[in-house]
């Protein structure tokens, strides 16, 4: 699901609400069923992976190190850890010599590549994703969509993924959320909402010029 709208709209104060980052002021959130104040907070947020747009990895820890960073918190033995660590750089399409490098020896895109696999580290049920390719330039942007798309039909995750830009949520959306001032003003599918006669609906797509949907999108 793609959390759609403009900056400062309530997206990621969404999934920090989903993690328990932040706690409802009121009502609830429940994850699996339950509210996020019956979790654990530690096992909440291990069972789920987080990607954000600066990605986050420690400077002072090697690729593999960063990646496998969870998995040794949860007491995975040394050659589990390293067997995972190998197995997730080639999923995300990274070589596994980049494992003993450092982050700033690698490329924006290279480094974004990480944080996803550093998300499903520990084979997490659900993924928070928070604009994770918007500082990306065009072409390597729409490299890693593609390559999310493609990761996405293997593992079949759930998903809450953030964005501003409808085209990436026509691409990669199964359904679309759009939000304006901390309110969820739809939830459709690509094909109802770019044909929606809501006007907030209808503005976003206009602004776009009404994009064409792609085959991926359709339900």
């Amino acid at each position: 699901m793609v959390l759609l709208g403009r900056s400062g709209s309530g997206k990621t104060t969404t999934l920090k609400l989903i993690n328990r980052l932040l706690t409802p002021s009121a009502g609830e959130v429940r994850v699996e069923g339950r509210t996020t104040r019956e979790w654990d907070v530690i096992r909440l947020r291990r069972m789920i992976g987080y990607v954000i747009q600066d990605i986050g990895l420690f400077p002072h820890f090697t690729v593999a190190r960063n990646i496998g960073l969870v998995p040794q918190i949860e007491n995975w033995s040394p050659d589990r850890i390293h067997q995972r660590v190998e197995e997730l750089l080639e999923l995300v399409g990274l070589d596994t010599s980049l494992g003993q490098r450092y982050p700033r020896e690698l490329s924006g895109g290279q480094r974004q590549r990480v944080g996803v696999a550093r998300a499903l580290a520990a084979d997490p049920p659900i993924l928070l994703m928070d604009e994770p390719f918007g500082a990306l330039d065009p072409i390597t942007r729409a490299e890693l969509q593609r390559e999310f798309l493609a990761l996405q039909g293997r593992l079949h995750k759930t998903v809450v993924f953030v964005t501003h830009d409808l085209r990436e949520a026509l691409l990669l959306g199964t359904r679309i959320a759009l939000m304006e001032d901390g309110r969820l003003i739809s939830l459709d599918t690509p094909q109802e909402f770019v044909n929606s006669t809501e006007p907030t609906v209808a503005a976003y797509v206009a602004a776009f010029g009404t994009p064409e949907i792609p085959k991926r999108a359709n339900p």
